[in-house]
């Protein structure tokens, strides 16, 4: 056993036992007895040095020290993202991995998977590398995204939508998110969250890494507890139902997919309805700091991408003033 005093003035203590190098570091100057107690409590949980430790072990590790500040859907997709990294890094030493393994590791997911999905799974491998290797600086590149304009419905399609809907049970849920709410707040609200023309936004629901659904106050970020302002018919119609959605939030999309295909209107998903609250009231002339509030945006950079992008249905009617007045300047 060695005891060494580091350059910062703790003290680390090193022992090889069983074949395996145990290390600990401490703030004190350990007496020989306490620090076998402490090597002997290493040996007993089975921690092991960074130099032994597999990347796997490393996640898991990782993952276990943050259960308690992470929400529990995003402990669910950490578990979704290390069952997808490829094994070839997970039984590689975590002290031997090198920026080509992780170049490797990138092209292999990269086979059948969207560049954000590759970004979301090497996320979880940089910020493990980055707790257990600090100084290991991660040197690599990502596939290109391809440009995507994104589908966001029209006035029309709303209409439609809105008439086929009516008197479903995924009315109230459908309609709630056209006024700009997210799916997870739409399936924690009760009837005592209507009040009069609005609904008090203050929990959601998410998926545990049990694949279970909970309720936990709070939101997606400090701005999503806030107060919003639907159609007093909408608030109506859920003081009457008694309640706002009963079932698995996946149905909601799944019911909406297949509505869309039958009325023939381009596919979107329940968020993009989101993106057409966004697109619309930023359209009327409403500044985006008032839609960021009532949308619970903690920032302004969705407002610039997506949501800003200019709704079908009004790109003639915004266009014909330009159109006009280029007309007199090229005659």
């Amino acid at each position: 056993m060695t005891i060494e005093k580091l350059p910062s003035g703790k003290y680390r203590i090193s022992e090889m036992v069983g074949g395996v190098r145990y290390r600990k570091t401490v703030n004190f100057r350990p007496k020989q007895a306490e620090a076998r107690r402490i090597i002997a409590e290493l040996v007993e949980t089975g921690e092991t040095s960074v130099e032994r430790m597999t990347v796997r072990q490393a996640i898991e590790r990782y993952m276990e020290a943050r259960r308690a500040v992470l929400s529990p859907s995003t402990l669910f997709c950490y578990k979704g993202y290390l069952r997808q990294i490829p094994d070839s890094i997970l039984n590689r030493q975590i002290a031997s991995v090198t920026d080509d393994d992780l170049q490797k590791m990138i092209s292999d997911l990269s086979e059948g998977r969207k560049p954000k999905s590759v970004k979301n799974i090497f996320g979880l491998v940089s910020a493990t590398m980055g707790h257990f290797r600090p100084k290991f600086v991660i040197n690599v590149k990502f596939p290109e995204a391809a440009r995507v304009e994104p589908y966001i419905p029209t006035d029309r399609d709303i209409k439609i939508l809105m008439m086929a809907i009516s008197g479903s049970k995924y009315e109230i849920p459908i309609k709630l998110a056209a006024c700009g709410l997210r799916r997870s707040e739409i399936c924690a609200l009760t009837a005592a969250d209507v009040i009069g023309d609005t609904v008090r936004v203050n929990k959601a629901m998410v998926i545990t890494d049990g694949r279970d659904f909970i309720v936990k106050s709070g939101g997606k970020t400090a701005e999503s507890t806030r107060t919003v302002r639907i159609p007093a018919a909408l608030a109506d119609k859920i003081r009457k139902q008694g309640y706002v959605y009963k079932g698995k939030p996946d149905n909601i999309n799944i019911y909406l997919g297949r509505t869309l295909k039958r009325l023939g209107i381009p596919h979107f998903s329940l968020h993009k309805l989101r993106h057409y609250y966004a697109s619309r009231s930023h359209s009327l002339g409403i500044p985006d700091v008032y839609i960021m509030q009532a949308g619970g945006w903690k920032t302004d950079n969705v407002m610039k991408s997506v949501y800003r992008h200019a709704l079908g249905d009004q790109m003639e009617k915004m266009e014909a003033p330009i159109v006009a007045h280029m007309e007199k300047l090229l005659k």
